[in-house]
């Protein structure tokens, strides 16, 4: 992200945070972790266990089994 102005529109422009006030994005601002993967590395794998939750910024993800 360019800066943080831009993370706190990145973050409302999710359906589940669209409606939540500026203070209230601020805070999941800042329990964010920005993430940056190459091709060909796994996010997550079948049968692992995370409370994470995944957003993408730019390019594609695919999603095997």
């Amino acid at each position: 992200m360019k800066n943080q102005a831009d993370l706190v529109d990145f973050i409302k422009s999710q359906k589940i945070f669209e409606n939540l006030s500026i203070e209230e994005l601020e805070l999941v601002k800042q329990t964010l972790q920005l993430e940056e993967y190459s091709p060909g590395d796994y996010i997550i794998k079948e049968n692992d266990h995370s409370q994470d939750i995944y957003f993408i910024k730019n390019g594609e993800l695919e999603v095997i089994k």
